[in-house]
């Protein structure tokens, strides 16, 4: 159904991507732009992977390549900052990955989340927009099909070989599924200013 004005005024915008994409195609792509309305807005944002590298990217944070080319193709150790802790209190030890390229903190963003190959991870620009590297919304269904889809993907060094993806997921997936929970009730909690509306009638007369 087609949402209302008073709704539409509180969507959240999530910008979720696969893992075919890269910046590079991004920025040929008329969404960057439009990252700016709902910033502007301060409606609620979530960019997930290639999400989080376009709003790095807009907010004017370098994207870029591991110098030495490793990749983040499996489950991959992650470190929650203090900020990260005050946001949700219980983080995945380990979270799903897919991704060769990554970003700097932006300048007046809060850094969230660490990780070793690449720094940063997650991170909050004002109280609205969230940018996160990893892939907490992936299924056992997703994972198989980005894993033969994405064979050569593997090939990269310091990706994971595609039987440690399904191996990784029995130890790890129910900590990030919580994370996911916990986060998304925080972040769509989040008050969002309505526009004063005029009624659409007056009575025409009062007691």
């Amino acid at each position: 159904s087609k949402p209302s004005a008073g709704n539409a005024s509180r969507m959240a915008v999530p910008l979720i991507t696969g893992p075919t994409w890269t910046i590079t195609t991004a920025r040929d792509s008329p969404s960057s732009p439009r990252l700016a309305v709902p910033l502007r807005e301060k409606k609620p944002f979530l960019g997930i992977c290639l999400g989080g590298q376009m709003l790095a990217h807009h907010l004017g944070s370098r994207v870029y390549k591991h110098p030495e080319g490793h990749a983040e193709v499996g489950y991959y150790p992650i470190r929650p900052t203090e900020h990260g802790r005050a946001i949700c209190e219980m983080w995945p030890d380990h979270v799903y990955q897919w991704h060769r390229e990554g970003f700097d903190l932006p300048s007046g963003a809060t850094l969230l989340a660490e990780g070793d190959t690449f720094p940063v991870q997650a991170f909050r620009q004002g109280d609205h927009a969230y940018a996160i590297q990893f892939h907490p919304e992936v299924t056992h269904a997703m994972m198989c099909r980005w894993t033969i889809r994405g064979q050569h993907r593997m090939e990269l060094p310091g990706a994971k070989q595609r039987v440690a993806h399904f191996e990784d997921r029995f130890v790890f997936d129910y900590s990030m599924q919580n994370w996911l929970s916990h986060f998304i009730d925080r972040w769509l909690k989040i008050e969002v200013p309505v526009p004063a509306q005029k009624p659409l009638w007056k009575p025409a007369f009062t007691a």
